[in-house]
Order: structure tokens, then sequence, then C-alpha cells
């Protein structure tokens, strides 16, 4: 059986979304404002994201709620999409509320970053790793 990390890469890789793709658009959003080190250190910090217990908690239930393999009585308790976004902005804040910040002023007043990166799958959950992502590169640059 693979690990949570192991699963929840095959769940990016099966949408299509790698973890470049997310390590790249936290840099182009973050360099807009601060020192941002290379694609492969971003990466490995994404990685260490990943890998935080509440963020893999959160990512195996959106995955979960994805694919309907969400059992009851949590399929009924997580059907609404308000539980998604929740998930997702808890994501996003892995850092704090910058991530939150940075989760929708990409999504509402930076879209073209998301299509810097070539892929339309770019989907609200890597938007959220993004978010938190960027909001760790902030971290390190204060």
């Amino acid at each position: 059986m693979p690990s949570a990390y192991q699963y929840i890469l095959q769940q990016l890789k099966n949408q299509k979304i790698s973890l470049t793709e997310i390590a790249q658009l936290a840099i182009n959003y973050q360099g807009l404002y601060s020192q941002v080190p290379e694609i492969e250190t971003t990466e490995e910090l994404l990685k260490k994201i990943i890998q935080q217990p509440q963020v893999e908690e959160n990512l195996l239930v959106c995955f979960a709620l994805e694919n309907s393999t969400l059992s009851e009585p949590l399929a009924t308790i997580y059907q609404s999409e308000n539980v998604t976004n929740s998930l997702l902005l808890q994501i996003a804040a892995t850092f704090g509320t910058i991530g939150i910040s940075n989760y929708f002023e990409i999504k509402l007043n930076h879209p073209e970053l998301i299509h810097l990166s070539n892929n339309p799958k770019i989907t609200d959950l890597a938007l959220s790793l993004a978010a938190a992502l960027s909001g760790e590169l902030a971290q390190m640059d204060s």
C-alpha cells in the first residue's frame, strides 16, 4: 500500500499536475513581491508542505471527495462544496493568513499566472498548494 504522500503524488499525476507546475506558479506569484529561490529548492519546500499531517489529511479528503470514494457517514458530511472550499483554504493557510490572501489574489486578480503553466488543469486544489507555498516563500524572504 502506498504512503499517503505517494498516493497524493499519484492523484496529482492522474490530474496531469506536476509539483514543478505548482512550484512555478508560487514562484511566478511570489516573485512579483520578493526574492524567491530556484525551482529545485521551491519544489523541495512544496514536498515538505504536502507531507505536513494537516495538509496530507485535507488533500486525502479532497481526493476522496473528487473520486467519490469517501464512505458513510463522512460522504454525507463532506458532500457540500463549502466543505471542499474550507479544506482548500486550510491548505492555503498552512503558513498563516497570507496563504489565503495569496489564494484569492491569484485566483481573482492574476489568473494569467495560472495560465503560464500551460496546464488548464491547474485546479483549486493545486492553487491552494501554490498559495501555501507562496506564503512560505514570503516568510523566508522577510
